[in-house]
């Protein structure tokens, strides 16, 4: 096999690998804001059942910060 050659395919095999990664970590994103947007709508439907931000947090076995952060999500778009 030539220089040329063996740098082609090199170059193939990367590239191959850097979409392989490029597609695992886009299915982890995905997956990452999926998990996101249904806390979202559990933390709304407690809101709208008159729950505090400790009480949610209790309910869905989350930590506070977080479901205070959905909570200030959730407010913000309704602006």
């Amino acid at each position: 096999m030539n220089m040329c050659s063996a740098l082609k395919e090199w170059e193939m095999k990367c590239e191959a690998r850097g979409a392989e990664y490029g597609k695992r970590e886009g299915i982890k994103e995905g997956i990452k804001e999926g998990e996101w947007n249904k806390l979202l709508s559990m933390v709304e439907k407690k809101l709208q059942k008159g729950k505090s931000a400790e009480q949610i947090a209790e309910d869905l076995e989350e930590a506070l910060p977080e479901i205070q952060r959905a909570i200030t999500e959730l407010e913000q778009a309704k602006q």
